[in-house]
């Protein structure tokens, strides 16, 4: 069992900087896989916890939900199951229970082998599509840090398709999130995002990458 700690922005911290935020990330890994993050925030007025628990095969999630749930606590969780991998990313499905123990919304999310998010998307809990505004993310894979390394944030309609791209750290300089014909137009963006080299980001389907190289 290993426990590392990350800042608001989700930049590893040692456990004497914790000391000093009201809002840090607590995570436990297992077998060189994540377990468990514990989001702490604190206030004048009140603390949050939120758990989120990645679930084994044989473990009873009601159990976990029960243990990881209050609302004397101010505590809730997402539980990750149903894992899924593929040329070395893991896709899984969430489900977000409040502090009273109730389910409130589903999303799938994929994560790459630094565990950065890749995907997110919403789940409609009654027909089990996706919805709208789901996103993706492409990283330049220059630094530790994993905000600082986000490139770009897809953003997709309800069917799959592209609804704007967002430059998220200003490496484009636009004054707004472009659409994907506007995207095209930028030849010196195409020069660092090519946008046919990319054909992950075409659509929000498929969720888990079919090549190691997105």
């Amino acid at each position: 069992m290993q426990i590392k700690y990350k800042n608001s922005i989700g930049s590893f911290i040692t456990d004497q900087q914790v000391k000093e935020l009201n809002e840090y990330n607590k995570i436990t890994y297992q077998d060189n896989e994540i377990k468990t993050i514990e989001s702490f925030i604190s206030s004048k007025t009140k603390n949050q916890t939120v758990i989120s628990y990645f679930l084994d095969d044989g473990e009873d999630k009601q159990v976990i939900v029960e243990q990881n749930t209050s609302v004397i606590e101010n505590k809730s969780c997402l539980i990750y199951l149903n894992k899924e991998s593929k040329n070395g990313f893991n896709l899984w499905d969430i489900e977000e229970y409040n502090k009273e123990g109730v389910l409130r919304f589903k999303s799938k999310e994929v994560y790459d082998n630094k565990h950065r998010l890749i995907f997110l998307g919403g789940i409609n809990p009654i027909t089990n599509s996706l919805e709208d505004r789901s996103i993706k993310f492409y990283y330049l894979n220059e630094f530790e840090d994993e905000y600082k390394d986000r490139l770009l944030r897809i953003v997709y309609e309800q069917n799959g398709d592209v609804n704007t791209i967002v430059d998220i750290n200003n490496y484009f300089d636009y004054y707004k999130a472009p659409s994907l014909a506007e995207f095209l137009l930028d030849t010196q963006g195409q020069q660092l995002f090519p946008w046919d080299d990319h054909p992950y980001y075409h659509s929000a389907y498929p969720f888990l990458p079919e090549s190691p190289n997105i």
